[in-house]
């Protein structure tokens, strides 16, 4: 018997076609996923490098470094005049931080002033008490800070004086820890009564703090000097024995 040829088996004419393209159109989808992979990959290096390579950001501040022990008006009120019967005559809104105001500034300045009316045990009459206060805590390296708190001790002396109507003593306060000067007189705002005021600096701070009586006190009286010097005593310590302990070196 004569074999007949085997017919070999396969895909023509336009089946064949049709493989060709869809073939062809599928290496080209690969093609281009693997190209889009190699970019984003790329991108993201290249990104992240550069993000490493920036300068760092800052962190946002949001509140002042704390230096405690500062709110001397607090300190003042709360260790220094609770037989006095004392009474805050101002808002009370607190120490006014420069950092609130500018916190990339070179200088940090901390100060307050608060006032009350006093009505001291065995005293005849009421008396009113001030006190303001400054503290330079943080400067650059080529400011001084004991060096403007000197400066500004003088200026505030000069200032104090002036203050008074005049003057019947005045002199070096006595305290061993603080430079201080005190001046006793007739009050200018308070014209006839008597006034003692009392300008020192400790460390990076200065202070001024100042008794009128506003009673039966005559002005010049030894004896009235001598409760405006007791009274005084209580409360120094606690302005400017802070400052030597709070203040940053």
């Amino acid at each position: 018997m004569e074999e007949r040829p085997v017919r070999k088996q396969g895909v023509r004419g336009w089946r064949a076609l049709l493989i060709v393209l869809s073939s062809g159109t599928l290496a080209g989808l690969l093609v281009v996923a693997v190209l889009a992979g190699v970019v984003r990959t790329f991108t993201s290096v290249v990104s992240g490098g550069a993000s490493e390579a920036g300068e760092p950001q800052k962190p946002v501040v949001t509140s002042a470094p704390p230096v405690e022990g500062l709110d001397l008006c607090k300190s003042v009120e709360s260790e220094a005049l609770g037989s006095d019967s004392p009474s805050r005559l101002d808002n009370a809104e607190g120490v006014l931080d420069t950092f609130s105001e500018n916190p990339d500034g070179p200088t940090r300045m901390l100060s307050d002033e608060c006032s009350w009316s006093l009505f001291p045990a065995g005293k005849e009459g009421e008396w009113r008490l001030l006190v303001e206060y400054e503290a330079m805590v943080s400067a650059p390296d080529d400011v001084s800070k004991t060096e403007w708190a000197s400066v500004e001790f003088k200026r505030l002396k000069e200032k104090t004086g002036g203050r008074l109507a005049s003057v019947v003593e005045e002199g070096q306060a006595g305290y061993v820890d603080y430079d201080s000067y005190f001046f006793y007189g007739e009050s200018k705002e308070n014209p006839g009564r008597p006034e003692y005021r009392l300008v020192g600096v400790a460390k990076s701070g200065v202070a001024t703090v100042s008794i009128v009586d506003l009673g039966g006190g005559e002005v010049g009286d030894p004896r009235l000097e001598g409760d405006f010097r007791e009274k005084i005593s209580q409360i120094a310590p606690r302005i400017f024995g802070r400052f030597v302990l709070r203040i940053p070196d």
